[in-house]
């Protein structure tokens, strides 16, 4: 089955509307983040290459997070990052998961397994040792990285996945989707990552995520403009079908 990009945000879409709306209590945008946070939670989403760097948001008083949800449709576009910050402020908040650095899973999965990483991640460097082939793809690649354009070539040939959350914001990870084997293990991961089952049901077997502990350590972080890796008040979670 084609999976489209169109069909996972209109899903995650519908998983997050289909929870109890709650008022937007603040937002906030820093260099590499933004932040929406409600009356229980907040969620967090980086923010697109070449958004404008000043560029803040402030909702309506009566704003609610549902309201702010269909942003996610704006593809290429910091609303795009508006709107799963919004819908992460709802579906991130107490998901059954394991408290754990997603790369952990990948080192244990990829264990002398073929393994592409779509996004440089600051870990990569630190875990390639430990596969039979390694691939990270790259919009702007690195030393060592391969350019995004290679990835009809690298990722049927990938036993392990793992994919960026920002390919929500890009309008690619649809295409990534279904250039990967079926039978491959795909992890979608970093801080902009939804707790959306939806995507376990549409080929996503893990989901490596954020939690916002402590908002006001997070807020004050994003608005100093550090990266998430820097951020306090924040804790990893991964989750997947078997966490359900």
């Amino acid at each position: 089955m084609i999976i489209t990009q169109s069909s996972i945000i209109e899903a995650i879409i519908e998983e997050a509307l289909g929870k109890p709306d709650l008022g937007v209590m603040s937002t906030c945008c820093g260099a590499h983040m933004v932040a929406v946070r409600n009356e229980s939670g907040a969620g967090l989403c980086s923010r697109p290459p070449g958004s404008c760097l000043n560029h803040n948001f402030e909702p309506e008083p009566a704003a609610s997070v549902h309201g702010l949800i269909n942003n996610l449709n704006y593809q290429n576009t910091i609303n795009a990052s508006w709107g799963l910050a919004a819908i992460n402020s709802l579906l991130n908040r107490e998901i059954p998961g394991i408290e754990i650095k997603v790369q952990e899973l990948i080192f244990s999965l990829g264990k002398n397994k073929n393994v592409a990483i779509i996004g440089h991640f600051p870990f990569v460097e630190k875990i390639g040792d430990n596969f039979k082939n390694f691939w990270v793809l790259e919009f702007s690649p690195r030393e060592k990285d391969f350019p995004e354009k290679m990835k009809t070539y690298i990722l049927p040939r990938a036993d392990l996945v793992a994919i960026t959350a920002t390919s929500l914001l890009n309008n690619t990870l649809g295409e990534i989707m279904n250039l990967a084997r079926k039978n491959a293990v795909k992890i979608l991961l970093g801080p902009s990552t939804p707790m959306a089952t939806c995507l376990l049901n549409m080929g996503i077997d893990y989901l490596g995520g954020t939690l916002v502990n402590d908002h006001v350590q997070a807020f004050a972080g994003i608005q100093k403009g550090l990266p998430f890796r820097k951020l306090d008040g924040v804790t990893y979670t991964v989750t997947g079908k078997e966490y359900l």
